[in-house]
């Protein structure tokens, strides 16, 4: 039995531009809870 591997489509370049992105996250979400809008 031959198993077909299937090209896997990436979101993000590499790992540092996905982390840029969960870090912005982040980072907006912190100053929303600092500025009490919930």
């Amino acid at each position: 039995m031959k198993i077909r591997r299937k090209r896997m489509i990436r979101i993000f370049p590499n790992e540092e531009a996905c982390l840029r992105l969960i870090c912005a996250l982040c980072i907006e979400q912190n100053e929303e809870w600092r500025a009490g809008r919930r």
